[in-house]
């Protein structure tokens, strides 16, 4: 059954009829019902489900971080407390002690805590389509996200140096998986390797190649990679 809540936000008005925007707080009621329920995935229910002891996690970070909320039709929403399970491809809410997942992450522009900004969207990997969440790294011209992903691995004992077995379920971060996209385009997948980028960005190709070279670009490296599309950007 979803979960009705009503949750008393500040909602900033932005007026562009002046050349300098002007804030105008207004106290108002956001039903938050019509975009989050309690989550599908508790992590009780997971520890219910799996009688081993589990390594890894299941969260970006287990820790709860306040945040910021800005919906597809401008309201701003703070002091929430927000997580994200990778997992589970949720990004979670805690009002009170209830732990919320949104279910309609398309009302979302934005959601910045714990130091990130995460947008919720359309992605094409080879001809696989979806829709995910993404941090984004790299805003502009040619955006850079960032989609994280996490694989289970059951337990394989006996473990011994001849067997490669494995004692305990485990879950494997993958937190290095770039995408690529223009304005109006959707994020498309790109291999982390100096010949996918360049082939992705098209243009500019000699400024590029003379960059990687001099800064020593690592592909799989996210601050090497973010280094590269502000460079990109700002060659456009």
């Amino acid at each position: 059954m979803t979960m009705r809540i009503l949750f008393i936000i500040v909602v900033f008005l932005f007026s562009c009829n002046s050349l300098i925007a002007q804030l105008v707080p207004r106290i108002t009621l956001i039903d938050l019902g019509e975009m989050a329920s309690k989550t599908t995935r508790p992590a009780s229910q997971w520890q219910k489900n799996h009688t081993s002891f589990i390594e890894g996690s299941q969260y970006l970070d287990e820790n709860w971080g306040k945040g910021t909320l800005i919906m597809n039709n401008d309201t701003l929403v703070e002091g929430l407390d927000f997580r994200y399970n990778i997992y589970a491809h949720e990004m979670q809410i805690k009002i009170n002690k209830d732990t919320l997942a949104f279910t309609r992450p398309d009302l979302i522009r934005t959601l910045v805590f714990n130091n990130r900004t995460f947008v919720y969207g359309d992605y094409m990997n080879n001809m696989i389509s979806g829709k995910d969440y993404f941090e984004l790294l790299v805003d502009g011209k040619c955006k850079l996200l960032l989609k994280r992903e996490i694989t289970f691995l059951a337990k394989n004992p006996p473990v011994s140096p001849l067997s490669g077995g494995y004692e305990n379920d485990r879950l494997i971060l993958k937190d290095n998986i770039f995408y690529l996209q223009s304005k109006g385009s959707v994020a498309t997948f790109v291999k982390s390797n100096k010949r996918s980028f360049l082939s992705q960005l098209g243009d500019h190709q000699s400024e590029l190649i003379k960059f990687i070279k001099d800064e020593k670009i690592h592909f799989t490296d996210k601050k090497d990679v973010t280094k590269l599309i502000i460079y990109y950007n700002n060659l456009n």
